[in-house]
C-alpha cells in the first residue's frame, strides 16, 4: 500500500478514487470487451470485473503520482504476482495482458505468455478467452516479423469469435490482420480486412477500434502516395483519440502525421511531430516504437541537407530496431542508409547497407522493400563501375516492380473504399440471397413456379447479353476516341517540335551569322586606298578571324540540325561528342558508357534515341541543378536499355503526364516511333533522377517498313 503522508498526496488519491467511481461503467464495459465473455457468465464476469478494477485503481494511482514508465513496470509486476494466486479465467486474462505489454519490449516473452494463455483457456474450455489468446499469439508473431505464422493464429481467433457471434472481437482481430498484410506489402488484402473491421466498428459504435482502423488505413494510403486521403484519415483518428483520451493513440497518430509531412516536403514540421511522438512513446514506456520516430527525423534532416544529424538518426534507428529484432524496419533503414551514403559518395558504406537491406527484406518477405533495395544495389554498383552487376540488379528491380504494380492496382484499392462507403453491393447480395431462399422453397412445391423462374432467368440472360453487347460497343468507341486523341497529340507534338526547331535555327542564324556578316562587311568597308600596309594586314587578320567564327557557327548550326558523327559513326560516338560540347559550355560532368553496342541500329532508332537524350539533358541543365550526368547504353539480343541518371533535385514524376511543355511530349513521340517504353524514377524528397528507356531492337526492320 501507498503511504499517504501529506495533504497533497491525499488530494491526489481522492481525485483518482472519484475518477474511478465516475467512470466505473466505462471501465466495466472495456473490461468485458477485452475478456470477450458472453452474458451467461454473469457470476464469473462480476468477479473478474471487481478484481481487475482493483488492479487498475492501484496502477492508475501510481501512474499519476510517479512516472508512466514506472507505472507500466508496476502493472507488469502486479500481473505476474496475481498469476500465482489464481487458476481460473482471470489467470488467462492476466497472461494475455502480459503478452500485450511484452509485445512492445520483448517479443519472446510476449509469445511465451500468449501460449500459456492458450493452454489454460483450452484446459478450462473457455472459447472467448481462447479467441483472445490466439489473437495475442498472432500479435506476438507479427511483432517478431513472422507474418505467415501470425495469420494462422489470427484466423483461428476470428473463427472462434465469429462462431460465438462476438463481432467486436472479430473486428479487432481483422484490424490486426490488416496490419499484417500491410507490412507484407499486400495492400489490397490489407484494406479488405480494414474496411470489414471498420463496418463492425461503425455498427458497434466503438470509438477505440474505429480510431485504430482509421489510422491504419491512412498508413496504406500513404504508401500509395495519396497524401490528401492520408491526412484526412489521420485527422479523423486523432479527433477520436482526443475524444476518448488515449495518449497512446495520440502519440502514434502524431508520429504518422510526421511521416506524411516528409512526403509533402514540410520537413521542419515533420521533425516537430516526430519529436512529439518520440516523447510520447518515452512517457508511455513503449521503447519499441521510438526508432520509428528516429527514422522519420533522419529522413527529414537528410532532406534539409543536415548530413551529420541525418546519419546519426539513421544509425540510432537501425540499432534500436535491431534490439527488438524488427527485421522489416531494419531493412527499411538499411535501404535509406544505402541511398544516403550513395548520395554522399561513400560507395563502400552504401554497398554494405544495400546488401543488408536485400537480405532482411527476403527474410520477412517484404516485396516492396526488396524492390527498393534492388534499385539501391543497382545504383551503387553503377557508381562503382560494376556495370554487369548494376544491370543484373536493375533487371531484378524492373521485374519485381512490374509484379507489384500488377498486384496492387490503385483502382482496386479505391473500389474497396467505395464498397465501404456505399454498401450497396452487399445489400443487393443480401437481397438476392433472400430471394433465392424463397425460390428454393417454392421450387419444391410447384412446377409452375419453376417454369416462371426459367422464363425470368432467360429474360435476365437476354437482357444481360444485350447490355453486355452495348457496353462492348461503348468501350470500343471510347478506345477509338483515345487512339484518335493520341494520334492527334503525336501530330501536334511533331509539328510543334519542327516549328520550334525552325525558330531555333532562324534565331541562331540571325544572332550568330548575322552579326558576323555585319562585322565582316564593316571590316571590308574600312579597307581604303589610303590605308597603310600595316592597317591592311590587321584588317585581313581580323577578317580571317571573323571567317573562322562564321565557320564554327555554321558547324554548330549543322550539328544541332543533324550531327555528322551520328550519321557517319553511330549513336555512341554522337552522344560522346554531345557530352563534350555540353561540358565545354556548362559546369556539368557528362559520362557516356556502353555495352555490346558494336552493331548499329536503324537510322530512325539512332536519331530518335539521340534526340530523346538531347531533350532530357537540356531539361537537366535547365531545372535540376545537377553536377553530374551518366548516360548508359546496354544492348542484348532483344532490346536496348538506355539509362540517363543525374544527381540533381528530384521532382514528382506523376506531374509529367499533365505537363504543358513540349519537351516531354517530344520524348514520348520519339519513343512511339520506335515502339520504346519510357519510365522516370524521381521523388521530391531525395536527390537524383533516372530516365529508363527500353527499345525493342528486333523491331528495327518493322519500324523501317512502316515509315
Amino acid at each position: 500500500m501507498f503511504d499517504i503522508a501529506n495533504v497533497e498526496q491525499f488530494r491526489k488519491f481522492y481525485q483518482i478514487h472519484s475518477l474511478f467511481v465516475s467512470n466505473k461503467l466505462l471501465i466495466r464495459s472495456y473490461t468485458l470487451r477485452q475478456l470477450g465473455i458472453s452474458t451467461n457468465h454473469q457470476i464469473v464476469k462480476e468477479r473478474l470485473i471487481m478484481r481487475y478494477l482493483k488492479i487498475g485503481a492501484i496502477v492508475l494511482i501510481f501512474s499519476m503520482i510517479f512516472s508512466p514508465c514506472a507505472a507500466q513496470r508496476l502493472q507488469i509486476d502486479s500481473l505476474k504476482k496475481l498469476v500465482s494466486l489464481h487458476q481460473d479465467s482471470l489467470q488467462v486474462f492476466i497472461f494475455n495482458e502480459l503478452s500485450w505489454y511484452y509485445k512492445n519490449i520483448d517479443v519472446d516473452s510476449s509469445e511465451l505468455y500468449a501460449r500459456q494463455a492458450i493452454a489454460l483457456a483450452k484446459r478450462i474450455n473457455d472459447q472467448a478467452l481462447l479467441a483472445e489468446s490466439f489473437n495475442s499469439l498472432g500479435n506476438a508473431k507479427q511483432a517478431a516479423g513472422k507474418y505467415d505464422s501470425a495469420l494462422i493464429f489470427l484466423n483461428k481467433s476470428i473463427s472462434i469469435s465469429t462462431a460465438m457471434g462476438d463481432s467486436l472481437k472479430t473486428g479487432a482481430t481483422l484490424n490486426n490482420i490488416g496490419i499484417n498484410y500491410d507490412e507484407q506489402g499486400d495492400y489490397v488484402l490489407s484494406l479488405e480486412a480494414y474496411f470489414k473491421a471498420l463496418r463492425i466498428a461503425d455498427a458497434t459504435a466503438d470509438s477505440i477500434l474505429k480510431a485504430d482502423i482509421l489510422s491504419n488505413i491512412g498508413v496504406v494510403y500513404k504508401k500509395q502516395k495519396q497524401y490528401d486521403k492520408v491526412l484526412e484519415y489521420y485527422q479523423s483518428a486523432l479527433e477520436l483519440y482526443k475524444k476518448i483520451n488515449s495518449p497512446f493513440g495520440e502519440t502514434v497518430t502524431a508520429g504518422n502525421i510526421g511521416s506524411v509531412l516528409l512526403q509533402t516536403g514540410d520537413y521542419k514540421k515533420s521533425i516537430t511531430y516526430s519529436l512529439l511522438a518520440k516523447k510520447g512513446y518515452e512517457a508511455l514506456g513503449y521503447s519499441r516504437y521510438i526508432p520509428y520516430t528516429l527514422g522519420n527525423m533522419a529522413l527529414a534532416y537528410d532532406s534539409l541537407h543536415q548530413r551529420e544529424k541525418a546519419e546519426q538518426f539513421y544509425i540510432d534507428a537501425y540499432e534500436q530496431h535491431s534490439r527488438f529484432a524488427n527485421k522489416y524496419e531494419m531493412a527499411y533503414v538499411c535501404k535509406n542508409l544505402a541511398f544516403f551514403y550513395l548520395h554522399h559518395d561513400q560507395s563502400v558504406n552504401a554497398l554494405t547497407y544495400a546488401k543488408k537491406a536485400i537480405e532482411l527484406a527476403k527474410i520477412v518477405g517484404a516485396k516492396e522493400m526488396l524492390r527498393d533495395s534492388y534499385y539501391a544495389m543497382a545504383r551503387v554498383n553503377n557508381k562503382l563501375n560494376l556495370h554487369e552487376q548494376a544491370y543484373m540488379f536493375q533487371q531484378k528491380y524492373i521485374s519485381l516492380n512490374d509484379s507489384l504494380i500488377e498486384q496492387g492496382r490503385i483502382k482496386t484499392i479505391f473500389e474497396l473504399q467505395t464498397k465501404y462507403e456505399t454498401e450497396k453491393k452487399e445489400k443487393q447480395i443480401a437481397l438476392q440471397n433472400s430471394q433465392l431462399s424463397e425460390s428454393k422453397i417454392q421450387l419444391q412445391r410447384t412446377y409452375l413456379v419453376i417454369a416462371a423462374l426459367v422464363i425470368v432467368v432467360t429474360l435476365i440472360i437476354v437482357i444481360f447479353a444485350l447490355m453486355r453487347s452495348r457496353l462492348k460497343r461503348k468501350q470500343q468507341l471510347i478506345e477509338n476516341e483515345k487512339q484518335l486523341a493520341v494520334r492527334e497529340a503525336f501530330i501536334d507534338a511533331t509539328l510543334q517540335s519542327q516549328e520550334a526547331e525552325r525558330k531555333r535555327v532562324a534565331q541562331d542564324l540571325h544572332d550568330g551569322m548575322g552579326q558576323l556578316i555585319t562585322e565582316l562587311r564593316f571590316l571590308i568597308g574600312n579597307i581604303k586606298p589610303t590605308s597603310t600596309q600595316e592597317e591592311r594586314v590587321n584588317l585581313v587578320e581580323t577578317g580571317e578571324r571573323v571567317l573562322n567564327d562564321m565557320h564554327k557557327e555554321v558547324r554548330a548550326v549543322a550539328f544541332n540540325l543533324m550531327p555528322q558523327t551520328l550519321i557517319q559513326s553511330g549513336l555512341v560516338p554522337a552522344l560522346r561528342e554531345m557530352a563534350l560540347r555540353i561540358q565545354e559550355r556548362q559546369p556539368l560532368k557528362v559520362e557516356v558508357s556502353s555495352f555490346d553496342m558494336d552493331k548499329r541500329l536503324t537510322d530512325v532508332q539512332e536519331i530518335s534515341i539521340y534526340r530523346m537524350v538531347q531533350e532530357w539533358t537540356n531539361n537537366i541543365i535547365k531545372y535540376s541543378g545537377a553536377t553530374k550526368v551518366i548516360i548508359n547504353l546496354v544492348r542484348n539480343e532483344d532490346e536496348l536499355s538506355l539509362t540517363v541518371e543525374d544527381d540533381g533535385a528530384g521532382f514528382d514524376s506523376s506531374k509529367l503526364e499533365h505537363s504543358k511543355g513540349h519537351g516531354w511530349k517530344n520524348i514520348l513521340s520519339r519513343a512511339g516511333l520506335i515502339k520504346a517504353t519510357v519510365d522516370v524514377d524521381s521523388s521530391p524528397v531525395r536527390r537524383g533522377t533516372s530516365l529508363l528507356v527500353s527499345v525493342p531492337v528486333r523491331a528495327a526492320a518493322e519500324v523501317e517498313n512502316t515509315r
